[in-house]
C-alpha cells in the first residue's frame, strides 16, 4: 500500500491539473486527429492508450500497469519479487516470439520495464559498476534505432524500438546510475533538469498544441517559434514543479513516515 500511495502521488496530481487544461483547451483547439472523445476513467486515471488529450501519457498506461504488476507482487511474495517478474518478462517474450496478442501486459514496450528491473537488481545484488563503453553502446543503439525505424523502415516498429531505443536507454540509467553509487554527481543543471522533468514531459504536448494554434508566429520566425516553445515549456514545467509537485511529493513522504511510524508501533511488542 505504501508503495501505491507513492506511486498514485507522484503520477495523478501533476496529470490531473494538467488533463483539466488540455481538457479546457480541447474547446477550441484539436489536440489529436478525430473527434474529441468523451473524458472517461480510462483517461481520467491514465490506464488506456491512445491518449487523445496528452498524446505523451501514453506510456504512462504502461508505467501504471507495471506498478500495479508490482504491487500486487509486493503483496503476495515481496521476498521474491525478481524472481517473478524476471518470470513474467520471460512469457513476455514467447508471446512474442509466437505472436499472441494478449493485452498491454505482453506488448513489446513491456519489456523496457524489464531493463530498470535488471538495473534494480544489479544495484541491491551489489553488482553495479560503470562503464565508459556503456554510454558509448547506448548512443550506438539510438543512431542504430534511427536508421531502423525512420530511415530503413523496420516491420515492426516497436519491437525495434524496444531492441534500440528501449535497450539503449537502459544502459544509459545504467550509466547514471552506476555514475551516483560511486560517489559522483552531476551538475546542478542537469539535476535540475532532472527535478523537472516529469513536469516537462506532462505538460510539453499541451504547450506545443497552444502555440502551434496561432499560425502569425510560424510565419514572423519558425526557428523563434520553435525555440519560444521549448523556453515556454521549461518555464512551465518549473512552475508546475515549485508550486504542485514538490510540495505534493514533499507532504506525500512526510505521510509516509508517518504511517510506517505508526504501523511499526502497532506491530512492536508490549513491555511488560
Amino acid at each position: 500500500m505504501d508503495f501505491a500511495f507513492r506511486r498514485a502521488l507522484r503520477v495523478f496530481p501533476l496529470y490531473w491539473l494538467v488533463l483539466l487544461a488540455a481538457f479546457v483547451s480541447s474547446s477550441w483547439i484539436a489536440l489529436a486527429p478525430g473527434d474529441r472523445p468523451a473524458l472517461d476513467l480510462g483517461t481520467i486515471f491514465a490506464w488506456t492508450y491512445p491518449n487523445w488529450y496528452l498524446a505523451p501519457a501514453w506510456s504512462l498506461a504502461f508505467e501504471l500497469h507495471f506498478y500495479v504488476a508490482v504491487a500486487v507482487v509486493l503483496a503476495i511474495k515481496p521476498d521474491r519479487l525478481f524472481e517473478i517478474l524476471f518470470a513474467g518478462f520471460g512469457l513476455v517474450i514467447l508471446a512474442l516470439v509466437f505472436g499472441l496478442e494478449l493485452g498491454i501486459y505482453f506488448h513489446p514496450l513491456v519489456l523496457e520495464f524489464g531493463a530498470g528491473v535488471v538495473i534494480a537488481y544489479l544495484q541491491r545484488s551489489g553488482r553495479l559498476r560503470f562503464s565508459r563503453r556503456v554510454p558509448a553502446v547506448s548512443a550506438g543503439l539510438f543512431v542504430a534505432g534511427w536508421y531502423w525505424i525512420f530511415v530503413h523502415g523496420a516491420i515492426d516498429a516497436q519491437f525495434a524500438r524496444v531492441l534500440t531505443y528501449g535497450l539503449g536507454a537502459g544502459l544509459l540509467i545504467h550509466a547514471v546510475v552506476a555514475v551516483e553509487i560511486e560517489g559522483r554527481s552531476f551538475s546542478r543543471v542537469l539535476q535540475w533538469l532532472g527535478k523537472v522533468s516529469y513536469s516537462l514531459y506532462i505538460v510539453h504536448y499541451l504547450v506545443v498544441k497552444w502555440i502551434a494554434s496561432f499560425d502569425g508566429l510560424w510565419l514572423l520566425s519558425t526557428v523563434g517559434t520553435v525555440i519560444a516553445g521549448i523556453l515556454l515549456s521549461i518555464g512551465l514545467a518549473a512552475a508546475l514543479h515549485v508550486a504542485v509537485e514538490a510540495p505534493i511529493l514533499d507532504w506525500g513522504r512526510k505521510a509516509s513516515r508517518k504511517i510506517s511510524l505508526m504501523r511499526r508501533r502497532r506491530t512492536m511488542p508490549a513491555v511488560s
